[in-house]
């Protein structure tokens, strides 16, 4: 006598459609594996796992916040040793005029008229911004340091007393840059002064403007001496800023391959694994199709 079973067709259809469900979702989170390399959710495995993911995480915003910032922190470095060496270049070539043989008798405006351009070129150069800020301003970096004391003669510094400095890493600060107030630039400033204090430098005798001479040069010479020591302490913040980002660097490197060991999955076990759900797909799909199509009759 032929049995027939007693489950009804309707929870059937059901279980049907919750295989159906659960082998659909199963499929999606591994095609979105296959694609992403990373687990869909790291944290349903391992507890302990996802707790080191995060720290992972954590560690690794921070240090790339720093990487970060410290590029912005060498680009204005660099540009301050880019005018640096550009008020060392107008410098050099108004000392050099000042040696030059002729210009006692024949050149003293064009001696003056130089220095009147030179002062003007180095305040710009020092009044030089970078992202909105000024760079040798020291920590008042809202503020021009260098502004015309009023009878064109000489600037006047209204910059921060204090170096400017940046946080470089969790644990360390650095002091960076320069101030248009240092000794160097004021020596300069002062070479130039004395040019653009004689109103009239043909009215000097020669005695008179060879001893002027002689002060404008031992003025340049200790601020050009001066730039190039300025150089050597810009480029040694330069190295230690190279390094710290460097270390940075592979501390990057070594979260982001902790974070990969935690989150990303084996690929080849992924691709076999979708391999098998879309097989069952298949068949829980013909299993419901052939479902559909019975009826009372089949069983008589």
């Amino acid at each position: 006598m032929t049995r027939i079973s007693t489950i009804a067709s309707s929870q059937m259809s059901l279980n049907m459609r919750l295989a159906l469900a659960r082998q659909s979702s199963e499929m999606s989170r591994l095609s979105q594996e296959a694609a992403t390399g990373l687990r869909q959710d790291v944290y349903a495995g391992d507890a302990s796992k996802a707790g080191r993911s995060l720290d992972l995480r954590g560690q690794l915003g921070i240090t790339e916040s720093f990487i970060d910032a410290n590029r912005l922190l060498e680009g204005k470095l660099e540009v301050m040793t880019e005018a640096l060496s550009s008020v060392q270049t107008l410098a050099g070539d108004f000392r050099n005029l000042t040696l030059s043989g002729d210009i006692a008798a024949n050149h003293r405006g064009t001696f003056r008229a130089q220095a009147e351009h030179a002062l003007g070129q180095i305040t710009d150069f020092l009044n030089t911004t970078y992202q909105g800020g000024f760079l040798f301003s020291g920590h008042e970096t809202g503020t021009a340091p260098l502004d015309p004391d009023g009878t064109g003669t000489g600037v006047i510094y209204r910059g921060g007393a204090q170096a400017a400095v940046a946080r470089i890493d969790a644990q360390r600060e650095m002091a960076y840059g320069l101030t248009a107030k240092d000794p160097a630039f004021n020596d300069i400033f002062a070479g130039l002064g004395m040019v653009l204090n004689v109103p009239d430098l043909d009215t000097l005798s020669d005695a008179e403007f060879g001893q002027l001479r002689d002060n404008v040069l031992g003025a340049m010479n200790d601020g050009i001496g001066g730039l190039t020591a300025l150089q050597g302490r810009l480029g040694d913040q330069q190295q230690q800023l190279s390094r710290q980002i460097e270390s940075q660097e592979v501390r990057q490197r070594i979260y982001t391959g902790g974070i990969g060991d935690i989150e990303a999955v084996n690929l080849e076990e992924t691709a076999v694994r979708l391999q098998q759900i879309e097989l069952q797909l298949q068949t829980t799909y013909q299993i419901t199709a052939r479902m559909s199509g019975l009826s009372l009759l089949n069983y008589l």
